[in-house]
């Protein structure tokens, strides 16, 4: 018998397992994990301690319904367990229970140690080989980096950090190099990377919200611009009639929009996914459009400098939520 480290808290040893299709299920006392096969190239892995399932985010498309019919074969008799598929092999040890991802030719990709690989506040892998990593954070200000590892005037490559809504952040708890990458289905967390697909990753999240291709051209035209000159070309903006004149010549005219509240109530902090708020939001919107704004651009739902927090999922929730609505010109 192989002994358990003597650092193993979770996942030590292997005491049922179960296939269903391109799924493995795995106890290990209350423990269970879940590994599935998603897709030929894509690894789902679900972690359950002691048998508790935490709330879902919106990280995943909890609609997506991976296909039924990648080529996967399962071997659980072997030590460790073996799934593989025509781009990945993947070996789960029983005893601790540890996951290990593999390539085609099975060179190892990421692997959890046996005895600090899953933990009560994380899971760390070792990496094979020296990558660059990416990802992890979306920009953070020059003079004014709030963790050392994501400066971006030391270029796009990333060091670890925190994920969470500050200002400018993509939020995304994504770090990829150029042969993986893995996403984590957290709001919020922290990578820490000791070592020296993305179209696979589109994947788990579901496809984000399209603007149309007019908004890929000038935006922020707002800047440098006085009241005086805004009022002698958009005097007659509420009427619709400077819309109008700027449409024909091939113009759609935008604002910029704070979806945010910044008040606090006995309930707590305001929630644009509320069906009140989006309601509330509409009616006060809603003239505008009217009057020829076509539509707006969503700024600063995040972490602000005077204190105000919103949740990771502020500007996701109001692409993905809506209120049916009619609009007459």
């Amino acid at each position: 018998m192989i002994p358990i480290p003597h650092a193993c808290v979770l996942l030590c040893a292997l005491s049922s397992v179960s296939v269903h299709g391109h799924t493995v299920t795995l106890h290990a006392g209350r423990d269970v994990l879940v590994v599935q096969a998603a897709e030929s190239n894509l690894l789902h892995v679900h972690y359950e301690p002691n048998g508790l399932v935490s709330t879902p985010t919106d990280v995943l498309d909890r609609r997506r319904v991976w296909p039924s019919d990648t080529p996967t074969t399962i071997d659980v008799r072997s030590d460790p367990i073996v799934v593989r598929t025509a781009q990945m092999i993947v070996k789960v040890s029983r005893r601790p229970v540890r996951v290990e991802i593999d390539d085609a030719a099975g060179k190892a990709l990421l692997r959890e140690p046996a005895a600090r690989g899953v933990q009560p506040h994380g899971v760390k892998f070792v990496v094979n080989g020296s990558h660059l990593f990416f990802g992890i954070d979306g920009f953070s200000l020059p003079g004014s980096n709030i963790d050392a590892r994501q400066d971006v005037r030391s270029g796009l490559v990333r060091q670890g950090g925190l994920v969470r809504a500050n200002q400018g952040d993509g939020a995304a708890p994504l770090v990829y190099t150029n042969h993986y990458g893995l996403l984590v289905d957290s709001d919020g967390g922290n990578f820490t990377i000791a070592d020296d697909m993305l179209r696979v990753i589109a994947g788990p999240p579901g496809a984000a919200p399209m603007s149309p291709k007019w908004t890929l051209g000038f935006l922020n035209s707002q800047w440098g611009t006085t009241q005086a000159q805004v009022e002698r070309y958009v005097a007659d903006g509420a009427s619709g009639v400077f819309a109008k004149r700027i449409a024909a010549e091939g113009v759609k005219l935008t604002g910029i929009f704070k979806p945010r509240i910044l008040l606090y109530n006995s309930s707590g902090k305001f929630d644009e996914a509320a069906t009140l708020a989006r309601a509330w939001y509409w009616q006060h919107t809603k003239p505008a459009y009217e009057s020829g704004i076509v539509g707006f651009w969503n700024d600063e739902a995040d972490a602000m400098s005077d204190g105000a927090l919103f949740n990771n999922f502020q500007f996701l929730n109001p692409a993905r939520r809506g209120v049916r609505v009619e609009i007459t010109r």
